[in-house]
């Protein structure tokens, strides 16, 4: 058995390059196109690759695609950091939260997309906006240091 360290998205993450005058893309692992909640990355590494291949054959699309993904990305990114900051009581007030809509839910729609279904969660039990305050608690500082993305030079 093998372990290695797995990579974590951030919000710094540029997964293309120009070098020696070509476009090199980074996909999937390769790219951090990993998400922090789950660590799961196929579906979002097919994404990015998806979006790669795109541009390389000149359908463009590749920065429309690639920040849909890190959207989704980011968003698994903000969960993550408000769960590493969950203390016991907080585990235990969202395990009293769930009610059968959000068990539901959680069971029609994949973790792939939290983006589609974080709303409906919250309509679903918006005591849950009770537990917002432990984003405060340092997660703010992380997103203001986010980097704007340069163009690639395939569209």
């Amino acid at each position: 058995m093998q372990s290695a360290r797995i990579p974590s998205y951030t919000h710094f993450t540029r997964p293309w390059r120009r070098i020696a005058g070509c476009d090199v893309y980074l996909v999937g692992d390769a790219a951090a196109q990993v998400k922090v909640t789950t660590v799961g990355g196929l579906v979002t590494g097919l994404r990015g690759a998806k979006a790669a291949a795109n541009a390389i054959l000149g359908q463009g699309g590749y920065l429309k695609e690639l920040r849909s993904l890190q959207r989704e990305l980011s968003l698994h990114l903000l969960i993550r950091s408000a769960l590493n900051r969950f203390q016991s009581a907080d585990y235990d007030r969202l395990l009293d939260l769930l009610n059968e809509k959000m068990i539901n839910l959680l069971g029609v729609h994949n973790r792939d997309h939290a983006a589609r279904i974080l709303c409906r969660i919250i309509l679903a039990q918006p005591r849950l906006l009770s537990l917002a305050g432990i984003l405060s608690r340092g997660i703010w500082q992380s997103s203001a240091r986010q980097s704007q993305c340069a163009q690639p030079s395939v569209e």
